[in-house]
């Protein structure tokens, strides 16, 4: 990871605020972790038929499917988190406005990925 990192920094031991680096590369684990869970989701949606109730719900009820699901909420909102708290970073001024709004937006997206879940759950355990 040395190689991403100024001489500066590597001699400190920090970056420029002391959590950037982190934040960064954790944004890009979520990136390529969505790669194959997207795909396999486009795969999913354009080979299975959905417009049946029983078939969607057969379909999540396989563990597989129900667990790609889960992954697939937990980094999207993950990553739009992350994503939307360094758009807040870089464009409001304010610093009492930005930690109300990146509040706000951390605790809509931990909201969607919890109702995302919890509805996997609930379709998964009426089996």
């Amino acid at each position: 990871m040395t190689e991403y990192r100024s001489p500066l920094s590597i001699a400190k031991g920090t970056g420029s605020a002391k959590e950037g680096a982190k934040h960064w590369f954790a944004q890009r684990i979520t990136a390529i972790a969505l790669i194959p869970l997207v795909l396999l989701s486009m795969f999913h949606f354009s080979t299975y038929d959905f417009s049946n109730f029983e078939e969607s719900r057969k379909f999540m009820q396989n563990p597989i499917h129900a667990i790609g699901g889960i992954l697939l909420y937990i980094a999207a909102f993950y990553h739009g988190s992350l994503g939307a708290q360094v758009i807040i970073e870089d464009y409001v001024s304010s610093n009492t406005k930005r930690t109300i709004i990146i509040i706000l937006v951390k605790l809509s997206c931990f909201s969607g990925a919890a109702l995302g879940i919890f509805s996997i759950f609930s379709i998964y355990l009426k089996g």
